[in-house]
């Protein structure tokens, strides 16, 4: 079914006045204000926002898994949606914009790859037969979020002069898929059988049209997940979930530009926000947002597992002896992750320990001062840095190492530490347990807590001292790792989620908690937090 004459003559009229200035398409757009170059919110430390207590968490959690049993209940009654609402979506002159047809049935892609989150999330999701391509982002050319890096066992120098170049040449697994951008795209919206963007979409962030052959490919699916570009999602035309990685709702949603406003109305407009830290619910309450659920990003137990790598540990004895091996891949930046409560704790540690090493990943924006450090404290033969892997060899580093060394400032935990225990290691870092205790039904990892370079140096002696402590905390760390995050502990859900919204059942949030008015309290954290935020767009103060 084509476009009808009136949304034809919307479309065309969009397209026009798309040309005007910012301030005369949003106030033709019905929009109160434009978008401003300041901040909306701001948000240095969410893990002390007032909600965050952990009643509030279990609250959610409660709520959370009684919804996800409903839905997968309702799903099972109502046997999906009939076939010929699935062929309505498939648009056969589309097949032109993105090269081929598409089969008939249920269908989903998984947008945006960040540090191959999204990469990561759907091969063993296609392991288990549910049909999840993978679309990237056309300008998204990071190394780390290519789905070569995730299958590279080598050092980045190894890919030669050019690495991104390298990897954006090998050949993309056929579920995977990436589509140019296109300046002149005035033509595609015409060419759909229904919108993708909206005239009022076009109308207010024309900028983004570029994508349209991206918008194109993912209306031809029955539903999405979208990772750090909600956007894509928000424009698609189909019904998607939000799978928030940290950035993209903690800093972009907290702008009121055109891309902060974009950004917030593309997470409140998905189907469900999926949370995987507590964090994320001190961003809800700041945003008004009550489309949350708990559904972690899961990591495949098989690719992330305990394993020999008596090899790796042959080529650092050879490198810089040593028989006890502490590892850490953590982004070496001192404002975010802390990292010199890392360097501190391994410099007092290594005083005991002459058998003792530190390999450290050598990337982020304090690696520098990492090396210097370690040079001041006389440790230079005693700390072997490394140029950055893919994640292949990332996976045979850790199975070498003797324990992880993560994070110290935010409290939560991200894809390493995760790595990690999933390889059977214990990880030392900073947590805000009770929040975990309150959000996972397997209760807190069972990382050894760390706030300071005394307690890393606590840790790591104790573990050194006694070796088979140090086995049975990694393999505690696999076993709930296992238990609370594994693609086998998440698959159905996943695949619950994504079901139902190519069915066609809503999502309901009633009596979520988040719906619950903010308390004097959050009111006035927020405005403290917004009066103190660095100038923007800085998210640190310069």
């Amino acid at each position: 079914m084509a476009l009808s004459q009136e949304e034809t003559e919307a479309l065309r009229k969009s397209l026009v006045e798309c040309n005007l200035p910012l301030e005369e398409r949003w106030r033709r757009a019905g929009e109160a204000s434009p978008p401003r170059d300041e901040w909306h919110s701001f948000d240095r430390t969410p893990w002390n926002h007032p909600w965050m207590k952990p009643e509030n968490i279990r609250h959610f959690a409660d709520f959370s898994a009684a919804k996800l049993s409903e839905l997968g209940a309702l799903l099972g009654a109502n046997g999906g949606r009939d076939k010929s609402q699935q062929r309505s979506w498939l648009r056969g002159k589309v097949d032109r914009l993105i090269g081929g047809s598409r089969e008939v049935g249920q269908r989903f892609a998984f947008v945006g790859n960040m540090a191959n989150v999204n990469y990561i999330r759907a091969r063993p999701l296609r392991q288990r037969n549910v049909p999840v391509d993978l679309v990237l982002h056309p300008h998204d050319d990071f190394i780390f979020a290519q789905p070569g890096w995730e299958e590279f066992d080598g050092e980045v120098t190894d890919l030669g002069a050019d690495p991104k170049k390298a990897l954006l040449e090998k050949a993309l697994p056929s579920w995977v898929h990436r589509h140019q951008s296109e300046p002149n795209w005035e033509h595609i919206p015409f060419q759909l059988d229904k919108f993708a963007a909206t005239p009022a979409q076009i109308l207010l962030w024309p900028e983004y049209m570029q994508y349209f052959p991206t918008l194109a490919a993912l209306s031809c699916y029955d539903a999405l997940l979208v990772s750090q570009f909600p956007y894509l999602g928000y424009f698609s035309g189909r019904p998607y979930l939000f799978g928030q990685i940290g950035g993209d709702i903690w800093f972009e949603a907290s702008r009121n530009d055109s891309f902060g406003i974009l950004t917030r109305r593309a997470i409140a407009a998905s189907a469900a926000v999926l949370v995987s830290n507590p964090i994320t619910l001190a961003h809800a309450r700041r945003y008004g947002l009550s489309n949350v659920l708990y559904v972690p990003w899961p990591l495949s137990e098989d690719d992330y597992s305990p394993g020999d790598a008596d090899d790796i540990r042959a080529e650092w004895r050879q490198q810089i002896g040593g028989e006890f091996f502490v590892f850490t891949s953590m982004r070496m930046d001192r404002h975010w992750k802390g990292a010199e409560h890392a360097l501190e704790g391994f410099a007092r540690f290594a005083s005991r320990a002459p058998s003792a090493r530190l390999v450290v990943l050598g990337w982020g924006e304090d690696i520098e001062f990492a090396r210097s450090r370690m040079t001041q404290l006389g440790l230079q033969d005693r700390v072997l840095f490394l140029p950055t892997v893919g994640k292949r060899r990332l996976v045979r580093y850790l199975r070498a190492a003797d324990l992880v060394i993560e994070q110290f400032v935010l409290g939560y935990y991200g894809a390493s530490a995760l790595e990690a225990m999933a390889c059977g290691k214990p990880v030392i870092m900073r947590i805000e347990r009770e929040q975990y205790d309150a959000l996972i039904d397997v209760g807190a990892p069972p990382v050894l807590d760390a706030e300071s370079g005394t307690d890393v140096e606590r840790h790591l002696y104790s573990l050194y001292e006694d070796r088979a402590k140090c086995r049975k905390a990694g393999e505690q760390a696999r076993e709930w790792f296992i238990k609370a995050q594994s693609s086998e502990r998440w698959a159905k859900t996943y695949t619950v989620l994504l079901e139902a919204l190519a069915a066609g059942i809503p999502l309901s949030f009633s009596g979520s908690p988040l719906l619950e008015p903010l308390s004097a309290d959050e009111q006035r954290y927020h405005a403290s937090q917004l009066s103190s935020a660095p100038p923007f767009p800085n998210y640190v103060d310069p």
